[in-house]
């Protein structure tokens, strides 16, 4: 996600369905109170869990 994939894009990576992507990066946004991808990418930076 943070290299700017779409859910297809992380979904064939990670074998799975976009809709299952999409899953969990919603329960993602959730727990960390983001309101869009870029907003979950940049609160991750924050918080050192990417680098």
């Amino acid at each position: 996600m943070a290299e700017g994939l779409t859910n297809q894009g992380v979904a064939g990576i990670l074998n799975l369905s976009p809709q299952t992507v999409k899953a969990h990066l919603d329960h993602v946004y959730s727990k960390l109170d983001a309101c869009n991808r870029s907003h979950a990418v940049a609160l991750g930076f924050r918080m050192g869990v990417l680098k």
